[in-house]
């Protein structure tokens, strides 16, 4: 037991150890923290952060987090970037750039589709059909006008 504040650290490490998600509370200045450390595919920091932010506490992202998540993952694929590889990329050019059309092609007719069973305007259509990551559709929504519950709600649902 820490004399100086009452807290049981031995307590509070078992509590860090059996956990896969916590939320520390800083009560002077009334904000949360959510520390989400889980490495199960397919469970994110998503369902965590929704249901919290259903009970009423809201949740902001750490300034510049996603940045930084886009530069460790930029890294950690840039070492497998060797000449051997670089020369497969270079063979399958056409195969690459033809797949990247057809994503776009297929992407943009869903989107018409989307637009006209749904009544979503067409660039939230666009947004929301497009294959891509969800927090990046969901930013590319913002910065060109389309509405964002949808795009975001079509990405969680994928």
């Amino acid at each position: 037991m820490n004399d100086d504040y009452g807290v049981d650290i031995d307590e509070v490490f078992k509590v860090i150890d059996a956990a896969d998600v916590l939320v520390v509370r800083f009560h002077i200045i009334q904000k949360r923290l959510l520390v989400d450390y889980r490495t199960k595919a397919g469970v994110g920091p998503m369902i965590a952060v929704a249901a919290l932010n259903l009970m009423g506490i809201r949740m902001r992202s750490v300034p510049y987090g996603r940045q930084m998540g886009q530069v460790i993952l930029g890294s950690a694929v840039s070492l497998y970037f060797t000449p051997p590889v670089v020369t497969q990329l270079a063979v399958n050019l056409g195969a690459i750039v033809a797949a990247t059309i057809a994503v776009f092609v297929v992407g943009g007719l869903g989107a018409v589709i989307l637009s006209r069973a749904s009544g979503v305007e067409g660039k939230s259509g666009f947004f929301a059909s497009i294959p891509g990551g969800a927090m990046a559709m969901a930013v590319l929504a913002e910065r060109y006008g389309a509405q964002i519950a949808p795009v975001a709600v079509a990405h969680s649902l994928r």
